[in-house]
């Protein structure tokens, strides 16, 4: 049973993960590609972008040193990504702000 609860706690995790990602990029695209003259995009679009992305640039993530328990590797895995998402943002918006 316990084994059955983490993965659905993983399911929903990398699912609001996923969307989260999915938000970032339909604003970044919003910023940058719009203006190029492509269409609009919508979460379910830039989730699968994302996820293509993910696979074709697939970076690792390093192991942390101490030896955590697996509740304590999940929440620095959602710590590093939702820090990449909002990263990503930061550093779009200020191009998008330089852009004019």
């Amino acid at each position: 049973m316990k084994v059955a609860l983490v993965v659905l706690l993983m399911d929903v995790v990398i699912a609001f993960l996923a969307a989260i990602d999915g938000v970032v990029v339909v604003v970044l695209w919003g910023w940058f590609a719009v203006p190029l003259g492509l269409p609009t995009i919508g979460v379910a679009h830039a989730v699968g972008i994302s996820v293509l992305v993910a696979l074709v640039v697939a970076a690792p993530v390093p192991k942390s040193a101490e030896d955590d328990d697996e509740w304590e590797e999940i929440y620095r895995l959602v710590r590093i990504s939702l820090y990449r998402a909002l990263l990503a943002l930061a550093v779009g918006y200020g191009a998008h702000l330089a852009m004019g």
